[in-house]
């Protein structure tokens, strides 16, 4: 699931005790690679220094590794201490807790190695090293340059080595199975109980202009809606958004956002329509976004666009998933995605029933704790959370055609 570290990552062959006196290879985790829980203030992560100026002690630092093999290993950890006097920190790797004490090592950005002691990987598998402050003597908690697992089985040991923590972005792009170009589609989502974290973005209808979509930031909840910018084309314009209260973001040069404040809840299932509609008349080019209000049983528009000629470069229609916040690709990010109608420009309406799998260039080595597939009748995409891979990249899912009056009811009312 994560890049080999031999690979990537230095790797030493020392003489260690570790392993009855022979020689073993320790491989070297980068202390930016770890996450914060419950959250990330307190302490920072950074590329050279990696987990550095830690001031809140009611954090706890996770480390995940992915163990191909079982057996011992020492744990060795290049530490800070920029007090006068010792720190201290507890480390738990399986079900072993140990107590560290840390040197001073004349600053936040020197380091000493601090020996952690012998564990034991009792099975092939994930596992996930925890770091708890106990003591400071300087401004900081000791600082995590890296942490060195050294065992026989050192190449075969992965983690991730990066420094962007988040998880893969993955999709579903649907396959409509006849040639008739599709103007628009209806999607219902929804981000299951046990899954709505932080940093959890939804594109629930997208294409390789556009995006309609509910996002959980630290912000708060909201409903989004984008549109690329490309050199070369004429872009659409804001022209209209039926809520009262939004934001566009235009700092991005290659990218608008509208933002509309939503207070979506988990298992609430979001019913969203993106189409691009052609003027009899003038001949302009329009995308409307909306959403459906179960209460009033009405559709409101999130925006509207007018102009621009980006329609010529939509070829594909998907559903996606990304983890937004750093901190969170610790944790699996899922979401459902049911009765996708596409609608084609003949005027057509037809149900999709099949998507192929697919993800950005990290889901090719680095993190490969993804998920695809068919529940009942819906699709499911999940990301992040440290596990073996449930979806392979090319991979086509099915589920049998079905749909509820209600449902189509709610197309049918839209267009």
């Amino acid at each position: 699931m994560l890049k080999k570290n031999l690979l990537t990552v230095l790797i030493m062959l020392i003489g260690c005790a570790y392993a009855l006196g022979q020689q073993v290879f320790c491989a070297k985790i980068p202390g930016y690679t770890g996450y914060a829980i419950p959250g990330q203030k307190g302490v920072d992560f950074d590329e050279i220094l990696g987990c550095t100026e830690w001031t809140n002690e009611d954090l706890t630092l996770q480390y995940n590794v992915h163990i191909e093999s079982r057996g011992e290993l020492g744990i060795r950890l290049m530490l800070s201490n920029d007090g006068n006097e010792p720190a201290y920190l507890s480390i738990k790797f399986g079900d072993k807790t140990r107590e560290l004490k840390v040197p001073p090592s004349g600053g936040k950005a020197k380091f000493v190695l601090v020996d952690a002691g012998v564990f034991t990987a009792d099975f092939p598998g994930f596992y996930s090293i925890w770091i708890k402050p106990l003591s400071k003597s300087g401004t900081y908690f000791p600082g995590i340059m890296n942490i060195q697992l050294c065992a026989p089985f050192a190449d075969k040991i992965n983690f991730p080595t990066v420094p962007d923590r988040n998880a893969s972005t993955v999709n579903l792009t649907y396959l409509p199975g006849q040639n008739d170009k599709i103007s628009g589609m209806f999607v219902n989502a929804m981000v299951p109980n046990n899954y709505d974290y932080q940093g959890t973005r939804v594109s629930v209808i997208a294409n390789e202009v556009f995006k309609v979509g509910l996002a959980n930031e630290e912000s708060g909840k909201y409903l989004y809606m984008t549109w690329k910018n490309i050199r070369g084309y004429d872009k659409p314009e804001f022209e209209y958004s039926q809520f009262k209260s939004f934001l566009i973001d235009t700092s991005n040069e290659k990218l608008n956002r509208l933002i509309v404040p939503y207070n979506w809840s988990a298992n609430q299932l979001i019913s969203l329509s993106l189409v691009h509609k052609v003027d009899s008349c003038t001949q302009e080019h329009s995308w409307e976004a909306r959403i459906y209000n179960d209460k009033k049983k009405k559709w409101h528009t999130i925006a509207i666009l007018n102009g621009g000629n980006t329609h010529q470069l939509v070829k594909d229609w998907y559903s996606a998933i990304s983890n937004s916040d750093p901190n969170t690709g610790n944790v699996e990010h899922k979401a459902l995605f049911s009765n996708p109608v596409a609608i084609f420009t003949s005027g057509k309406k037809r149900k999709i029933t099949q998507a192929r799998f697919g993800h950005d260039i990290k889901g090719k080595s680095e993190r490969k704790d993804y998920g695809a597939g068919v529940d009942s009748d819906s699709f499911w995409l999940s990301t992040g959370g440290f596990s073996f891979p449930q979806a392979t990249f090319g991979k086509i899912y099915e589920m049998k055609a079905r749909s509820t009056s209600a449902l189509d009811d709610r197309i049918l009312a839209s267009y």
